[in-house]
C-alpha cells in the first residue's frame, strides 16, 4: 500500500525532464522542461539577458546559446522572480502559469467544459492544448498567439500509398484529405483520392471545404474529372500532395499531414496574427514594432506604434510579394498566400526539415529571416527588412538622429540627451532623447535659437494642423521665436509651418547627405542657447562688433598678400599636394609627381576602354597602380563616377582608391597595387605557375559574391558595378579577390529600383537586359557573376572555336551534366587534374545557371549567393535558360559575345540563330 501511494505521489509531483507532453497531472517547474520528439524545441523558465525576471517560453533545443534563442513567450507582460516556486500546468480546462503566490498571471483562456488531456511541443515549435484521449485537433496553439518570431510551418507525418479507383465508384468527401490525379499513355485522367476518417480526431464530424488550389470530382456521374495534385482541409489540418507517380499497382502518392504555422487575418472573427518585437534585448514585453496584414489588401505591413506603416510588403502576385522578389527563388524556403472567405494568411516551410530557421522581429524593427549553421555555430541573415537600419521609423525614438554611418546609429539632437542613459546602454532608444535645458519664454535673457535637422519626405506628417499661410521663411522663424507654445518650424514647399513638443515627439529624424537623393525637409528645432556650442564666443556681443570687423579686415588683407606670393611660387615650382584631402580621404597628386612615380609612364600592368594603367612608386617607397584616362570625353565621367563612388566606400574585397590627379586634362586615379594582377591572366595564362587550385578558386568567387553584396545592399546607395569580369578582379599577396575598375558603376537611389542607363558592360558578360535596352537593377551584376564563375570552373572563355573549327559555348556543357546527372569534374579545367571538391563545384554550377537565368526575378540576389556559397543556404536544380537551351536543342550558329574589348564585333558560334540575336543586340544600340 505504501509503495502503491508513493508512486500516485510522484506522478502528481514529479515531472521526467526530456519528454514532450504534459499532462493534466504534471506540471513544469525551476529547471524541468519538455523537449520535441525529435528534439528540435524546447520549452521551459528562462531569463532574458542579464534581467533577474523569468519567462515561461519555447526555444530551439539544438542551438547552444546561453541564454537561449527564444521563439515564443506565454508571459511576456508578466514574468515571475521564484521559477522553483511557479508551475506551469492544466487547471480548469487551459493551461495556465501560476507564480510563486499560487496566483494565475497567465492562462490560454479557453471557454469550455470539457477536460483537457494533455499539452505537446511539437517539432515545429508549436505548443498545443489537447482534449481528450484519442484527440489530434487542437483547441489552442500557440502558432495563433505568436510573440516576436514566425516559424515555419509544414511538417511531414506520413506517406500514402493511393491505388487508382475504376469508373463508376465515387465516394463523397467526408472530411479532410488528399487527392491526385495522372496521366495514363498521354491522355487518360486517372482520379482518386483518400479522405481522413474519424480515427483522424473526429475529422468526418465537420464539414470539410476545398482548398484554393484543388477540385472535387464530380458527384454521380460515374467518371472523373481532371484533378489537381492539391489538398482538402479543415481548419489548420488537412494535407499537401508532395509528390505523385504511376507504379506497377497504379500511382504512388506522398502527402502531408500538416500544422500550419500562419501569419494573416480571419475574416470571420476579425482578428489578426500580429507579430511583435521584444522590447529590448532583456525584456520580451511587447514592443514598438509589429508585423501585420493590411486588411483586404494582400500585402503585409511593418507598423511603428501599431499606426506608422514603413515598410510594406507591396501586394502578392502569385509567386511572391512584389517588395521581395527573391521569394521567387526556390532556394530553402517555399512560399504560399492564401486568400478565401474566411481567412487571409501568409505561410512558408523549408525545403530541407533539418534545417534551423525562422522569421524574427528585431527589437530594432527589423525583420530578419536568419538560418542557423551547425558547423560554425552562429546563424546567418538570410535577408532583413528594411534593409538600413535608418529605414525603421522612430528608430531612435523622439529628439534623436539616426545615422547609418556611426557608432551607434542613434545620437541625440544638440542641446538634448537621452531620457533614460540605462536604455541606451542596452540599444533600446524609442525613448528617445529630451532637453538639457527646458525652455523658459519669460526669461528675455535666455533667448532661444534653432538648430537644423533632416527628415525624409515619406515620413512628413499628412495633417496641415499648425500651417500658417502667406509666410516667407523669416517670418515663419520670427512666429516661432516669439510663440512660446512653438518648439520648432519647418518650410517646405514655400508652406510655414509650428511644431509642438508633442507633434514633433513622433518626427523621425534621419541623417542624410549633401550628395543623397532621397527627397528631404529641414526641421527647425528651438533649442536653449546656452546649450549649443559657439566657435567663437563674446566677441559677438554689439559692444565689439566695430573693433572685430576692423581686426577681421586687416587679418583679411594679410591673408590675402600671403595667399597671391604662395600663387605666384606654385606656379614657377611643382610643390607636392599630397596632403591636400577631400571625402574619404583621398590625396589629391600632382601631375609631375605620378610621372615621376610612373617613370614617365614606363611600366604598363593594362589597360581598358578608358585608359591604361601603370605602375608606380611613391616617395614613401609604397607602390601603386596609376590608371590614367585617355578619352577626354568619356574619362572625365569616368573620373567623377570613380571618385565619387570608391573614395566614400571601403570593403576587403573592393580595390581601394588612395587618391587622384585633376590637373588640366590630365586625369588620373591612384590604386593601391595587387601584386598577383588580375584573375583573366591566372585562368586563361599560359604559364604554369600561375594556375590557380581549386581552392583559391572557390575562394575568389566567395569574396567577389562578398564584395558585390557590400556595392548591392551595404552602401549608403546601391551601386550597380556593371562590368563584372575577370579583368576586373585583382588579386592582392595573399590572393584576395578585389572588385577594381568602378568607372561603369551606376549608383542608383534606394527608393528608385531600376536605373535606366547607356549601353555599357563587356561582351561576353552582359545581361540580357543590357541588350534589349530596357532599365536595369543589380540583378544585371548577378548575371556577368555567374558567367564569371563558369570561367573559374572551365578555365578558358566560355565561348571559344576549337581547333577542330567546333564551337564550344560553356555554359550549355554544365547545363547538360546537371540535366543528366553527368561526371561534374569532367567540367574542371584540365590543368586541375580533377582535384577539386565534387560537392563545390556541383554548387558553383548550379549557383551560375541561377544567375544567367533570362528573367531578373529567377537570378537570386547576391546576399543568397554569398549565404550559399558559404554553406548556409541549399541550392536547388536550377532550369536551363532560355538561350543556354536554344543552344542544346539547336547546336546551330549564335552570337555570343566573348572579346573584352566592347568596341569589337561579336563572335559568330555556329549558325541559325544569329539573326535572332544580332537582331536585338543591334536594337539595343
Amino acid at each position: 500500500m505504501g509503495i502503491l501511494l508513493l508512486l500516485c505521489f510522484s506522478l502528481i509531483i514529479s515531472f521526467s525532464s526530456g519528454a514532450d507532453t504534459i499532462y493534466a497531472n504534471q506540471f513544469l517547474s525551476g529547471n524541468q522542461t519538455i523537449i520535441s520528439k525529435d528534439g528540435n524545441f524546447e520549452l521551459g523558465f528562462f531569463k532574458a539577458g542579464n534581467s533577474s525576471n523569468y519567462y515561461i517560453g519555447i526555444w530551439y533545443k539544438k542551438v547552444p546559446f546561453n541564454p537561449p534563442t527564444v521563439v515564443w513567450v506565454a508571459n511576456r507582460e508578466t514574468p515571475i522572480s521564484d521559477r522553483f516556486s511557479s508551475k506551469f500546468k492544466l487547471k480548469d480546462g487551459n493551461l495556465v502559469l501560476l507564480n510563486e503566490s499560487n496566483t494565475p498571471i497567465w492562462s490560454t483562456n479557453m471557454i469550455s467544459t470539457a477536460t483537457p488531456a494533455s499539452v505537446v511541443l511539437h517539432d515545429d515549435g508549436n505548443l498545443v492544448l489537447l482534449y481528450g484521449s484519442s484527440s489530434s485537433t487542437p483547441i489552442w496553439q500557440s502558432f495563433d498567439h505568436p510573440t516576436h518570431t514566425f516559424l515555419p510551418g509544414k511538417r511531414r507525418l506520413n506517406e500514402g500509398r493511393f491505388e487508382s479507383r475504376p469508373s463508376g465508384r465515387e465516394e463523397k468527401p467526408s472530411g479532410a484529405g488528399c487527392h491526385c490525379s495522372g496521366t495514363v499513355g498521354g491522355s487518360t485522367i486517372i482520379g482518386f483520392g483518400y479522405w481522413f476518417g474519424s480515427e483522424l480526431g473526429g475529422v468526418a464530424t465537420h464539414k470539410s471545404r476545398e482548398a484554393s488550389n484543388s477540385r472535387r470530382r464530380r458527384p454521380g456521374g460515374g467518371s472523373c474529372q481532371s484533378l489537381l495534385c492539391g489538398e482538402y482541409r479543415f481548419g489548420r489540418r488537412g494535407c499537401s500532395v508532395i509528390s505523385c507517380g504511376r507504379t506497377s499497382f497504379g500511382f504512388h502518392c506522398v502527402f502531408v499531414n500538416q500544422c500550419l504555422n500562419q501569419q494573416g487575418y480571419n475574416k470571420r472573427t476579425n482578428t489578426s496574427h500580429v507579430i511583435t518585437s521584444w522590447k529590448n534585448k532583456e525584456d520580451p514585453a511587447a514592443g514598438l514594432f509589429s508585423l501585420e496584414i493590411v486588411q483586404n489588401t494582400k500585402r503585409y505591413a511593418l507598423k511603428w506604434n501599431r499606426s506608422v506603416e514603413y515598410w510594406t510588403s507591396g501586394p502578392w502576385n502569385g509567386r511572391f510579394f512584389s517588395s521581395l522578389p527573391d521569394m521567387a527563388v526556390p532556394y530553402i524556403y517555399n512560399f504560399s498566400y492564401i486568400d478565401n472567405a474566411n481567412e487571409s494568411y501568409f505561410t512558408y516551410w523549408s525545403t530541407n526539415h533539418s534545417v534551423i530557421s525562422g522569421m524574427f522581429l528585431d527589437v530594432s524593427g527589423q525583420m530578419q529571416q536568419q538560418t542557423w549553421k551547425e558547423s560554425s555555430e552562429q546563424w546567418y541573415l538570410f535577408f532583413s527588412t528594411p534593409k538600413l537600419i535608418c529605414d525603421v521609423y522612430a528608430r531612435c525614438g523622439a529628439f534623436s538622429i539616426c545615422n547609418q554611418q556611426t557608432s551607434p546609429f542613434c545620437n541625440c539632437l544638440t542641446g538634448f540627451e537621452p531620457t533614460s542613459q540605462s536604455d541606451w546602454n542596452l540599444s533600446e532608444f524609442s525613448g528617445g532623447c529630451v532637453r538639457k535645458t527646458k525652455l523658459n519664454c519669460r526669461v528675455k535673457e535666455e533667448k532661444p535659437e534653432f538648430i537644423v535637422s533632416f527628415v525624409p519626405v515619406k515620413y512628413l506628417p499628412a495633417s496641415h494642423e499648425n500651417e500658417i499661410p502667406s509666410l516667407d521663411e523669416s517670418a515663419c522663424r520670427r512666429s516661432c521665436l516669439d510663440d512660446c507654445s512653438c518648439d520648432g518650424y519647418s518650410f517646405f514647399l514655400e508652406r510655414c509651418r509650428l511644431w509642438n513638443n508633442e507633434n514633433l515627439n513622433n518626427i523621425s529624424f534621419v541623417f542624410v547627405s549633401d550628395d543623397s537623393t532621397v527627397r528631404k525637409f529641414e526641421l527647425n528645432i528651438k533649442v536653449a542657447s546656452k546649450d549649443i556650442q559657439h566657435p567663437i564666443n563674446d566677441i559677438h556681443k554689439k559692444n565689439d562688433k566695430v573693433n572685430l570687423a576692423t581686426v577681421v579686415g586687416s587679418i583679411a588683407g594679410v591673408v590675402f598678400l600671403f595667399g597671391l606670393i604662395f600663387l605666384i611660387i606654385c606656379r614657377k615650382k611643382c610643390i607636392r599636394v599630397g596632403k591636400t584631402r577631400m571625402e574619404g580621404s583621398l590625396i589629391a597628386f600632382v601631375y609631375r609627381d605620378l610621372q615621376i612615380a610612373t617613370k614617365n609612364f614606363s611600366d604598363k600592368l593594362g589597360g581598358g576602354g578608358f585608359g591604361s594603367v601603370f605602375k608606380g612608386v611613391l616617395r614613401d617607397s609604397s607602390i601603386v597602380a596609376v590608371k590614367k584616362l585617355e578619352s577626354l570625353s568619356q574619362g572625365e565621367k569616368q573620373f567623377r563616377s570613380e571618385v565619387s563612388t570608391i573614395g566614400t566606400i571601403q570593403h576587403v574585397n573592393l580595390v581601394r582608391l588612395r587618391g587622384f590627379c585633376a590637373q588640366g586634362s590630365s586625369k588620373l586615379l591612384v590604386y593601391d597595387y595587387m601584386p598577383n594582377g588580375s584573375l583573366d591572366s591566372h585562368l586563361f595564362g599560359e604559364k604554369e605557375d600561375n594556375l590557380l587550385n581549386w581552392k583559391t578558386r572557390y575562394e575568389i568567387a566567395l569574396g567577389i559574391a562578398r564584395g558585390l553584396v557590400y556595392l548591392h545592399e551595404k552602401c549608403r546607395d546601391c551601386i550597380i558595378h556593371c562590368d563584372i569580369k575577370p579583368e576586373n578582379i585583382l588579386l592582392d599577396a595573399d590572393f584576395c579577390p578585389k572588385l577594381a575598375d568602378f568607372g561603369l558603376a551606376k549608383l542608383v537611389g534606394r527608393e528608385f529600383s531600376r536605373v535606366l542607363t547607356t549601353f555599357r558592360g563587356t561582351k561576353g558578360y552582359l545581361a540580357p537586359e543590357w541588350l534589349s535596352g530596357v532599365p536595369v537593377t543589380a540583378k544585371a551584376d548577378v548575371f556577368s557573376y555567374g558567367m564569371m564563375l563558369f570561367e573559374l570552373v572551365y578555365g578558358k572563355r566560355n565561348a571559344e572555336q576549337s581547333d577542330d573549327s567546333t564551337s564550344k559555348f560553356f555554359p550549355s556543357l554544365v547545363a547538360n551534366v546537371l540535366m543528366v546527372g553527368g561526371d561534374i569534374l569532367s567540367l574542371l579545367d584540365s590543368r586541375l587534374n580533377r582535384e577539386a571538391s565534387v560537392e563545390e563545384v556541383t554548387k558553383i554550377c548550379k549557383v551560375a545557371c541561377w544567375c544567367i537565368q533570362d528573367e531578373e526575378d529567377s537570378r537570386p540576389s547576391m546576399s543568397l549567393v554569398e549565404q550559399i556559397l558559404e554553406g548556409v543556404s541549399d541550392v536547388n536544380m536550377p532550369p536551363v535558360p532560355r538561350t543556354v537551351k536554344l543552344f542544346l536543342d539547336n547546336m546551330e550558329p549564335i552570337v555570343f559575345f566573348t572579346e573584352s574589348s566592347s568596341n569589337e564585333s561579336p563572335q559568330v558560334l555556329g549558325n541559325s540563330s544569329a539573326v535572332i540575336l544580332s537582331k536585338s543586340a543591334s536594337s539595343s544600340r
